[in-house]
């Protein structure tokens, strides 16, 4: 039996229950998501689009702009979340009075922007894998010691001892060529010396599109299987890589959205969460197998 009420509200009512209200009543609607967020995005990619329809999957209607100061307070605290460096540098420049999390940005970009401009409310979680995930691969594959070529540049130098570390965690060994821009990645590969497997991160000094694509051609005549960071890189020809998918991400961001609502700000850190993807064709053309022990890593939320 209806219970006593306008005509109007009865009217609401029935839209609501037939699925075509234009609003649900407050009493009925879902609860209101943990955190107030804006996201600042970079220059137009598919990337960045996917990424904003994911968060607001997970958080509802978060504004979204290209100009941080476009992005007014809200009565709750509001924390900025940057995807990508460009995005990341607008927000340090703007000097938002909230924290700001840097998405979908390298280790490498991460402390470049910071470094030029300090930031005493910034943090992220890296867009590539950790140098312990991508040593697990490795170690998963080849299931004795063997040694890792890595490039560096000035601009990464400071990743030699996580490397090492990292390496030596898993019974592997590392063999570091520093490169200077524009030296020639196929000329440095002789600089690595006798190695069994190139690991290559991002480092916007040696990585390009161009570069990448000599590095891969000289790397597969040469038979030297090399592992990247990224999905896209397996499919553009590395054997394999750790990545991290960015639903896993944004479990991760949860986390750190909750340290900041009681005002504690997290160091930058590698995502928690990954994921292996494999070239098979390649594989087999290095007489690579992959066994279900390596199709098995990764740690999902």
């Amino acid at each position: 039996m209806w219970p006593r009420r306008s005509l109007s509200q009865r009217r609401r009512l029935l839209l609501a229950l037939a699925g075509i209200a234009p609003f649900v009543p407050a009493s009925l609607s879902a609860a209101a998501p943990r955190h107030d967020i804006r996201v600042i995005v970079g220059p137009g990619s598919q990337r960045h689009t996917q990424a904003v329809e994911a968060m607001r999957i997970q958080y509802g209607p978060i504004p979204v702009d290209e100009l941080p100061q476009n992005l007014r307070r809200a009565a709750r605290p509001t924390t900025y979340v940057a995807l990508g460096a460009a995005a990341f540098r607008s927000a340090l420049d703007a000097r938002l009075d909230a924290p700001v999390v840097c998405l979908l940005a390298s280790r490498q970009a991460y402390e470049r922007e910071t470094s030029a401009v300090s930031s005493s409310q910034a943090t992220a979680i890296y867009g590539e894998p950790s140098p312990e995930h991508q040593m697990r691969l490795i170690a998963a594959l080849y299931k004795r010691p063997v040694v890792v070529g890595v490039f560096v540049s000035d601009q990464t130098a400071y990743m030699e001892a996580s490397l090492h570390e990292a390496a030596s965690g898993q019974g592997l060994r590392v063999a570091v060529a520093r490169v200077t821009p524009g030296a020639g990645l196929t000329r440095s590969l002789n600089r690595l010396g006798q190695v069994d497997v190139l690991l290559i991160f991002p480092d916007s000094e040696l990585y390009t599109q161009s570069s990448l694509r000599e590095l891969l051609e000289s790397t597969y005549r040469r038979r030297l299987p090399v592992v990247g960071f990224s999905a896209a890189l397996v499919a553009a020809g590395t054997l394999a890589s750790a990545y991290t998918d960015f639903n896993d991400t944004l479990v991760q961001l949860d986390g750190v959205l909750d340290e900041l609502a009681v005002r504690r700000l997290p160091s930058p850190r590698y995502p928690a969460y990954w994921r292996v993807a494999f070239n098979e064709s390649v594989a087999r053309s290095l007489d690579i197998v992959i066994d279900d022990t390596a199709r098995s890593l990764g740690g999902r939320p």
